[in-house]
């Protein structure tokens, strides 16, 4: 058989790209086309079906090999792997991870900006492990950290540490009730508002050559809405929704302590199921307390007054700064405590 009339062609694809499912059975459809001509036709020996089918598609012989070896013994084409070497083990171990975060975070707490060679000084000290930096800048990838510019405040890089154990005391709640027996495990309602114009709609549609369609003018009026759901779905007889009055501010502004409290235990209370565990944000209006009080614009002596009032122990050498947490932490208590009470109830 004489090939000489077929006109080379420049690579279609390019080298190194893994064959697409279909690229494969291509090949395969080759392949099997040659090996018949081949068992009609005379076909000198070095001109195998192999070599044809790498020739005419170009892919190497041995991809073709091994496309046609698994076709013969499972009857498909083999399953692509993804890019890059993905199996293979990291030098960094899973159980320094977590020491990792608490390296980067600490770090932006303080104010300063952390490097791989940060890390690389934790892993030889703590792990006894020298590692590459720059096989510390992938793995800072995989792990979700970005490479990034930092804004010109420095407070910008820090996390307050009660927010942060704040966030570790909500995750773990979750963990601790997942883990119970089924029977004992209370069930999870998530309560949260948003807004909504009136004349909202979707941006985009399909059109044909002369079609269009008119939006009203401006977003109209905006609705707030707040309601509880749980993992079946909105939970009934939760749902509020009023206009916006205000013209300024987003919709937060539109709530306010004493109408959360209204709707908390006029309709969420009541249609909550038995053994619930209610899950709120830190929202401002969630956590506001009966004493209209700014605890940052009170002097000294009205702090110490206070916290005697309600008869939580104070010292005399406290600072401010300590004095303000036991007043945060009182407020926090009583608000739990009324929300406590109106659940009971």
């Amino acid at each position: 058989m004489d090939h000489s009339h077929f006109q080379q062609f420049e690579r279609p694809r390019k080298r190194g790209r893994p064959l697409t499912y279909e690229e494969k059975w291509m090949v395969q459809h080759v392949f099997e086309t040659l090996t018949k001509k081949k068992n009609a036709e005379p076909i000198l020996q070095r001109h195998d079906p192999y070599s044809l089918t790498s020739k005419y598609t170009g892919v190497a012989r041995s991809v073709v090999a091994a496309i046609t070896k698994a076709v013969r013994q499972t009857g498909n084409v083999p399953v692509s792997t993804p890019l890059g070497n993905r199996h293979q083990p990291t030098t960094i171990p899973l159980a320094a991870e977590g020491q990792i975060r608490e390296l980067v975070f600490e770090k932006h707490r303080q104010g300063t900006i952390c490097h791989a060679k940060h890390v690389h000084a934790l892993l030889k000290e703590a792990c006894g492990l020298e590692v590459h930096e720059r096989t510390i800048q992938r793995h800072l990838k995989r792990m979700g950290f970005c490479w990034l510019r930092t804004k010109n405040r420095p407070r910008s890089l820090r996390e307050k540490a009660e927010v942060r154990q704040q966030r570790h005391d909500y995750l773990y709640e979750l963990r601790r009730n997942r883990q119970r027996p089924p029977d004992e495990r209370y069930q999870v309602i998530y309560v949260d508002e948003s807004f909504l114009h009136h004349h909202h709609g979707g941006q985009y549609s399909w059109f044909s050559e002369n079609d269009f369609v008119e939006r009203m003018s401006g977003k109209g009026r905006r609705w707030c809405f707040i309601h509880a759901m749980q993992k079946t779905g909105l939970l009934a007889g939760t749902f509020l929704a009023f206009e916006a009055k205000h013209g300024k501010g987003d919709y937060h502004a539109q709530f306010d302590g004493a109408m959360f409290q209204h709707w908390f235990t006029a309709q969420l209370l009541r249609n909550v199921p038995p053994r619930s565990l209610i899950i709120l944000d830190r929202c401002p209006f969630h956590t506001v307390g009966r004493e209209a009080v700014v605890p940052s614009q009170m002097k000294k002596g009205d702090l110490r007054q206070w916290l005697t009032e309600r008869g939580v122990a104070w010292e005399e050498q406290w600072l401010r700064a300590r004095r303000l947490e036991e007043m945060d932490r009182e407020r926090e208590e009583t608000y739990g405590r009324d929300i406590g009470g109106s659940t009971r109830a």
